[in-house]
This record gives structure tokens, C-alpha cells and sequence, in this order.
């Protein structure tokens, strides 16, 4: 007998269902699937972003750190003579053997127009591999017939030489061969003559040196040396070739004090930028009896040793400076003591952005922190406000 064709037979049902499960499945499978890869998605894509971030700002940091800058500040000394007017410092430091361009050509390019009376370098001019060819270099690249003179930084080779050697020599090789490409090491105050008057170019170190007691200290160690019966040894020979070395430089800083005058101008070369209670102690100290006019009438300091920090943040400044025992120092410190221009215990004071990387900070790059020399310009008169 024919069944109505209203009706399906149990077969017929269970088939039907079998593939509406499947179409199911198959749909929801498609649908998970296409949530995971829309959840995927965004992953990749931060991922890929932060990979080209990170490439950019390492070719932006390697383009950077061999860009050098040359940049110009205005230093107001107020009393300073009129023949000191415009006087233009180029001031260097914190090389660390690094060069830009062969034989610093892109140092000798970025100032080849530039006007400057004297370099001042501060030090920390040569590298951890102690190869001084870049501080030459850095040297041959100024301009002709300018005088230029060095002090030695807590990163570079000792310069006095007491122990025996291959050679008689007192000061170490590279500060010979700094001074054989007409620099001048600064080991006493140097005079430089602008319009019938005197710059002073001096050590800082040399500010409370109590001349006196330096000169025994050192003749008693001689005596001591001689006594022993032992002068022919050769580092008995080399010690004393450098305690004669530090009593003529004492001779030479003494014949400069009595040179100096109250209206010449000072300033002072050091690599560790000086503390304002330092320079405030010293002031209080100097007097006719135990130091020169310039104890109390210095006029500028320049220094750098900081390197700007190294690794600065856009509007935050340096992002962390080495302590090293003295207080402002650690975690974002600002540029109070690491850059640029400041007053210290009443005493102008300039410290050098520098060229270099120091070993003292873990990462070994510059980063916004361009390297820079700067010209300062001296002058008497008062910014507009």
C-alpha cells in the first residue's frame, strides 16, 4: 500500500539531520576560525609595527652619532673688558676615539668657516684601545695658527709616567705626540694676548693648590730616593724624573701668578664639571697669602665628562647619569649639571654635550643626543629678556 506523500520515512528524517549537522559544523568551524585569525591579526600587526619602529630608530641612531653639530652659545660675563668683546672659545671634549670621517674630515668640513680665537678640550680624547691617530687627527682638522689646548679626562692614559719605560720621557706618548701636532698640554696657566690685554687659560686643579706644601711634599720624596743609595735603579730613575717634572710645573705656576692681573680674564679648563660648594669653598680660601687674583675672579669654567648623558628622552632630558659620589646624579637628573650653560657657586660655567660614547654608561650609543662642539662667545652685555 502507498503511504501518504505528506509523510518520510524514519530514514529519510535521520539522513536530513546528519547533514544539517554537518552544515553546522562546517559554518561554525568557519566562524571560529575567522574570530582566531581576526584575533591574530592585531598581534602580527603591533609585532611588525615595533620591529620597523625598532629598525628606524637604529638607522636614525647610527645616522645620528656620526652627524656632527656645531653649535653656538653667547656666555655674558658681566665686568669683562672691552677687548674681550666677541672673544670665541671652541670648545671640544669626550671624543673617546671616535671618528667622523676619515681623518676627521667631517669635523674639519662642519668648521671650516667658523671663527675661533682658542680650543679648549677637556678631555676623555681617547678611546678604550688607547689609540690616539683620532685625537691627532681631531687636532690637524682646526684651523691653522690657532692655539689649542688639552687636559686629560678620568677615561684617559695617566700622564705622567714614573715607572721605568723605554724611553726618559715624563709625559706619556700620546700627549708628546698631541703637542708634535701643535697642541699644548695644560700643565700650568698659559697667557693668550687679546687687544693689549690677557686671557688666562689655566687648570682647574690648580685653583687651591697650596704651592708651598706641594713643593716640600716633593722635595722630601726626592731626598727620600737619593738617600737610599739606590738612584742608579731604574724605577728609582723614573720616579724621580717625574717628581723633578712636578716641581717645575709648581716653578712655572708660581712665575704665572705673578704675572696675572685684576683685569685679565680666567678661565679654567677641568673634565669633572665643578659643584657649586666647591667653588664657593675656594673663594672663601683664596687669598694674597696662599693664591693668585684668579681664586676669587674667575671668570669661566668649561668642562664635560658627562656626555649629555649619553641617552636622553625627548623633553625629559638625560635618562640616567652615573653617580659616581656626587649628589644630582641616577635616574633622569635633568641638565643642571650634565649640559650646557649654569652658574656655579657665582661662577659661569660651561659643560660640553662631547663627540664620544664613555664605557661608564651600559649602552654604547648615543641616542637624541647628537655629538656637538660649541663655539662660546664672550660678551658683557646682558640678554634681552
Amino acid at each position: 500500500m502507498n503511504q501518504p506523500p505528506y509523510r518520510s520515512s524514519g530514514r529519510t528524517r535521520s539522513v536530513s539531520r546528519r547533514v544539517s549537522v554537518r552544515m553546522h559544523t562546517r559554518q561554525s568551524n568557519r566562524s571560529m576560525f575567522a574570530d582566531q585569525r581576526a584575533r591574530r591579526l592585531p598581534g602580527a600587526w603591533f609585532f611588525l609595527t615595533l620591529l620597523l619602529l625598532l629598525g628606524g630608530l637604529g638607522i636614525y641612531t647610527a645616522i645620528d652619532n656620526n652627524l656632527l653639530r656645531v653649535e653656538t652659545v653667547s656666555v655674558t660675563i658681566p665686568g669683562m673688558g672691552r677687548a674681550f668683546e666677541g672673544y670665541t672659545i671652541l670648545h671640544i671634549s669626550d671624543l673617546h676615539g671616535k671618528r667622523f670621517g676619515p681623518a676627521q674630515s667631517a669635523l674639519q668640513s662642519a668648521l671650516r668657516d667658523r671663527s675661533y680665537q682658542v680650543v679648549c678640550i677637556t678631555g676623555d680624547m681617547i678611546g678604550q684601545d688607547e689609540d690616539p691617530y683620532p685625537f691627532y687627527e681631531l687636532i690637524d682638522a682646526l684651523r691653522p695658527g690657532v692655539p689649542v689646548f688639552f687636559i686629560l679626562g678620568d677615561e684617559d692614559p695617566q700622564a705622567v709616567i714614573s715607572e721605568p719605560h723605554y724611553s726618559n720621557d715624563v709625559l706619556a706618548e700620546f700627549i708628546s705626540g698631541a703637542q708634535r701636532h701643535g697642541a699644548t698640554y695644560l700643565d700650568a696657566p698659559r697667557p693668550l694676548s687679546v687687544g693689549g690685554h690677557t686671557v688666562w687659560i689655566l687648570l682647574e686643579s690648580q685653583l687651591s693648590l697650596d704651592m708651598d706644601a706641594a713643593e716640600q711634599s716633593y722635595r722630601n720624596q726626592i731626598q727620600r730616593d737619593q738617600a737610599g743609595g739606590n738612584a742608579q735603579l731604574a724605577g728609582i730613575k723614573a720616579r724621580m724624573r717625574a717628581l723633578n717634572y712636578q716641581l717645575d710645573v709648581i716653578n712655572r705656576v708660581r712665575a704665572a701668578r705673578e704675572q696675572m692681573n685684576q683685569g685679565d680674564l680666567y678661565i679654567a679648563l677641568v673634565h669633572h664639571p665643578l659643584q657649586g660648594d666647591f667653588v664657593r669653598g675656594l673663594q672663601n680660601w683664596a687669598s694674597p697669602a696662599n693664591a693668585s687674583p684668579y681664586a676669587r675672579q674667575l671668570d669661566l669654567v668649561l668642562a664635560g665628562h658627562y656626555n649629555g648623558g649619553q641617552v636622553r628622552l625627548p623633553f625629559l632630558g638625560p635618562l640616567y647619569v652615573p653617580e659616581r659620589g656626587l649628589s644630582g646624579r641616577g635616574w633622569l637628573p635633568g641638565d643642571a649639571v650634565t649640559q650646557g650653560l649654569m652658574q656655579v657657586g657665582g661662577v659661569t660655567q660651561f659643560v660640553s654635550p662631547g663627540l664620544g660614547v664613555s664605557h661608564a654608561y651600559s649602552i654604547p650609543f648615543r641616542l637624541f643626543n647628537g655629538p656637538r662642539v660649541t663655539l662660546l662667545r664672550l660678551t658683557a652685555s646682558l640678554p634681552v629678556q
